[in-house]
């Protein structure tokens, strides 16, 4: 089954999918360049424990021990494919049987400059504590940002990195760093887990995964608060979103007290979104925060129209999503249509661009 599962991920690399999609009684379903299509098979569709043979044989004992006692049915791992790379799956049941994401990972980790990230934003790992956060929705390329951010500590700084995934994704080698690479449900039992013991371990930067509970939050506030740079994930589509999300995470009664954790804290906020560029690729409209006196101020008062009018002024490299789709309107790298389709504020996208064109819209 080995040798299906690399037929399936080697037809993928070839036509620079990012995700094989596989799904029971379905053939394979590709994404490429955002754009779902599928992938025709002479033996015809998949059942569903034919993916599980498939992705069992590939498992690590811990994995398949996960997938066979979570309540859950589900588990994600990290399947390095000879001579084809490294892959991100995630294996949950559903209606139909089991069915698989497998999401492609690079093989080598990217530099800042390559993925185009502006000052702003490269500036925000060189901070020496506090937190920084990539937020997006699903697929919108967080882990790569932050393993990019991650390599520009490595190859700047001297000191300790120590990541909490789920799974491993990018694996880092040291440079002027020591690296550690922990993976949830192989190294460590549990994100809560680890993050209790990072502390002990001297780490000078933390970089975890998604972080989706109130524990995990209040773990990662008292690491930047006793001196560590932590670096992590939010599934949202604006920075003040992000900001919400974490203050939600607690009871009403804790929430002051979280907001001004987060406004003493925080250093920034890269938001992102892949959209369609007019060459067929994909490039990345972001939004960015840059924490100050006056943003700090409003995260604390729960300020959130101030806020988002503190990133539109621009200072300190400060940009709205609207602000960076406009750029890449001017720019000729994003159609017009397309930046009205993926903005969150079409008549701000178009208050930018008369801004900056003084031509109608």
């Amino acid at each position: 089954m080995t040798n299906a599962l690399h037929i399936l991920l080697g037809a993928a690399a070839e036509r620079g999918a990012s995700d094989l999609h596989l799904s029971p009684g379905e053939m394979p379903w590709l994404r490429i360049q955002g754009e779902m299509t599928p992938l025709p098979l002479e033996t015809g569709p998949l059942a569903g424990d034919e993916i599980e043979r498939m992705l069992h044989a590939v498992m690590a004992p811990e994995d398949l021990g996960r997938w066979n006692g979570a309540e859950r049915r589900s588990v994600n791992f990290a399947y390095a494919a000879p001579e084809i790379g490294r892959f991100r799956v995630s294996l949950a049941s559903s209606l139909a049987g089991s069915a698989a994401v497998i999401r492609r990972i690079p093989p080598e980790v990217p530099s800042t400059e390559a993925l185009g990230l502006p000052a702003a934003a490269t500036d925000l790992a060189d901070a020496p504590a506090g937190l920084v956060f990539v937020t997006g929705a699903s697929g919108a390329g967080k882990s790569t940002t932050l393993a990019a951010l991650v390599d520009r500590i490595n190859q700047t700084r001297n000191g300790h990195i120590l990541t909490i995934e789920d799974p491993v994704e990018y694996v880092h080698t040291a440079k002027r760093c020591r690296i550690t690479q922990r993976e949830v449900g192989i190294h460590t039992a549990s994100f809560t887990n680890a993050l209790e013991d990072a502390l002990r371990q001297d780490p000078d930067v933390i970089v975890v995964g998604e972080v989706r509970t109130a524990e995990q939050l209040q773990l990662i506030l008292q690491a930047a608060e006793t001196g560590h740079l932590v670096m992590g994930s939010l599934h949202t589509i604006t920075a003040v979103n992000a900001i919400s999300r974490m203050v939600g995470m607690v009871e009403t009664a804790r929430q002051g007290q979280v907001r001004a954790q987060i406004a003493e804290s925080l250093r920034g906020i890269i938001t992102q979104r892949l959209v369609p560029a007019v060459d067929g690729q994909r490039v990345a409209a972001l939004e960015i925060l840059v924490n100050s006196a006056a943003v700090a101020a409003n995260i604390e008062a729960g300020n959130t129209v101030e806020i988002r009018s503190a990133i539109e002024s621009g200072r300190a490299g400060m940009r709205t999503l609207e602000q960076s789709l406009a750029g890449l309107v001017i720019s000729d790298q994003l159609s017009y249509a397309t930046a009205r389709e993926h903005a969150n504020d079409p008549k701000a996208l178009d208050r930018h661009l008369w801004a900056n064109t003084r031509e109608p819209i």
